[in-house]
C-alpha cells in the first residue's frame, strides 16, 4: 500500500475512534471480523492491513475506504498547518463534523434491564416497586458463561455501606435470578416484606437462614425464617464505583 494511503486511513481510523470513545474499538473489531490485536498494529501503523480489512473497518465506522482516505489527508494537513483550511471533504464526513456513534449489535449482545428499585445494604430502604428502567449492553459470549440465562438476569444500583468492602454504597450489581437455592457463603439480593437487602447468606442446622452483612464492625449477624424471606436471585457480578457522586 501507498504510503500516503496507510498515513492517511491511520489518521482517520485514531481520530474516529477517539471521538466515538470508550467500546468503540470493540464495536469495529467485531464488526470487521477482525481480533482487538489487529485493529491495534492498522491504528498504530505496526501493519498495513490488506485492502478487504480496510474496507471492512471503515464500513464499520459509517464510511467508505475513499472517505477515509480523504479524512485523513484532512487531518494531517490541519495538523501540519492549523492556518491552512482542511481538505473539503463534505459536511458529512468531515473531521471536524460529529460522527456516528456505533449501535449495539443484537448478534453479539444481550441487553440487561436495569431495576429502579435500589438495593439495600444498610439502614432499611424501603421499595415499593421492583419496575425496569434503562437496559445495558454485555456480551452474549460472557453472560453464558456467567449467568443461567439472559432473561434472569437484572441490574441494580446498592445504597448504604453494611456490605463494604466487597460492594460498597453506589456499586452496581447484576442478579441471577435463575439462582435461588441458598449456597453457604454467596451473595443474594432478597426481599423481606417490601424491603429488597443484598447480605450474604448461610444454613444453618436448625434450619434458620443466617443473613451476614460483610461489615461486621457496625452491622452483626441475624438469623431469619425461611419463610419469612424471598430471595430474588444471587449476586454475579459487581461494577465497583470508586468515586462519590451527588
Amino acid at each position: 500500500m501507498h504510503e500516503d494511503y496507510k498515513e492517511a486511513f491511520k489518521a482517520a481510523l485514531n481520530h474516529l475512534l477517539d471521538e466515538k470513545g470508550r467500546g468503540a474499538q470493540t464495536f469495529v473489531a467485531i464488526e470487521a471480523n477482525i481480533s482487538h490485536a489487529q485493529l491495534n498494529r492498522i491504528k498504530s501503523g505496526k501493519s498495513s492491513g490488506s485492502i478487504e480489512t480496510l474496507y471492512a473497518i471503515s464500513k464499520a465506522l459509517g464510511r467508505d475506504y475513499e472517505e477515509m482516505v480523504k479524512l485523513g489527508r484532512s487531518i494531517l494537513l490541519y495538523e501540519k498547518d492549523p492556518d491552512k483550511t482542511p481538505l473539503n471533504v463534505s459536511s458529512e464526513t468531515s473531521w471536524k463534523a460529529e460522527p456516528p456513534q456505533p449501535k449495539i449489535d443484537a448478534r453479539y449482545f444481550d441487553f440487561v434491564p436495569m431495576a429502579e428499585a435500589r438495593l439495600n445494604a444498610g439502614g432499611g430502604n424501603v421499595v415499593m416497586t421492583e419496575q425496569y428502567g434503562e437496559y445495558y449492553a454485555f456480551r452474549k459470549d460472557w453472560l453464558r458463561k456467567v449467568a443461567t440465562g439472559p432473561g434472569n438476569i437484572v441490574l441494580m444500583t446498592v445504597e448504604g455501606e453494611s456490605m463494604t468492602p466487597t460492594i460498597s454504597d453506589g456499586d452496581t450489581v447484576m442478579i441471577d435470578m435463575g439462582r435461588t437455592r441458598i449456597k453457604s457463603g454467596s451473595i443474594y439480593a432478597l426481599g423481606i416484606e417490601d424491603t429488597i437487602i443484598i447480605k450474604r447468606l448461610e444454613y444453618l442446622v436448625s434450619g434458620s437462614i443466617r443473613i451476614i452483612s460483610d461489615n461486621r464492625q457496625e452491622y452483626s449477624p441475624y438469623e431469619a425464617n425461611p419463610k419469612n424471606i424471598r430471595i430474588i436471585g444471587e449476586v454475579i457480578w459487581c461494577a465497583k464505583q470508586f468515586i462519590k457522586t451527588e
